[in-house]
């Protein structure tokens, strides 16, 4: 296991334990994420790798009374090289910090649809037999997306399209990819 799949790793696992004592609560405020879905690569990084896929944990905290939630994650993508001939494929770990606000349809309502946005770090790391000489290296980034959540108690079933802009992630130009994931969110009711 790589340093940054055991930092990642860790991370989750603190988030977690520490969203402990505010779920005895009783309240809503907290939830834990678990999804996964298609990567598709934009821009420069289009050319040269086809779909992929991600899986994705993560652990949000909605403020009292405010349609503003925060949200942490981790997660993991693969990407294979459009080229018959090669055997390279990009996989990524990455940890992102996101601002989550949700559009509340009615209080009554259990869809809510909200956009989210935020940063963080992505290690970019190239493998395969094709991959000799290329390092793997850490870069920022930024996303954006919109999702909908579809409460039913204690689980919600959430879809969300997030466009990822990794900083100088191909080395000349952007690493940009939209990741489209559906997964649940639970926590205390």
């Amino acid at each position: 296991m790589s340093s940054i799949s055991k930092g990642l790793t860790l991370l989750a696992l603190g988030m977690m334990a520490s969203a402990l004592p505010l779920q005895a609560q009783g309240s809503r405020q907290v939830e834990f994420s678990l999804g996964g879905g298609i990567g598709i690569p934009t821009g420069d990084f289009d050319d040269a790798f086809k779909l992929g896929w991600h899986g994705l944990a993560g652990a949000s905290y909605t403020l009292p009374n405010a349609p503003v939630a925060f949200q942490i994650d981790g997660a993991f993508s693969r990407f294979h090289d459009d080229a018959p001939v090669f055997n390279l494929k990009e996989n990524m770990y990455y940890a992102t910090g996101n601002v989550i606000y949700q559009i509340k349809v009615s209080e009554a309502a259990s869809f809510l649809p909200y956009l989210i946005a935020g940063g963080g770090v992505y290690n970019i790391d190239p493998t395969g037999r094709d991959a000799a000489g290329i390092d793997s290296r850490t870069e920022f980034g930024l996303n954006l997306g919109a999702g909908v959540t579809v409460n039913a108690g204690r689980v919600a079933l959430f879809v969300e399209s997030r466009f990822h802009n990794v900083f100088n992630g191909l080395e000349t130009s952007d690493l940009q990819f939209n990741n489209v994931t559906a997964g649940l969110r639970f926590g205390p009711q």
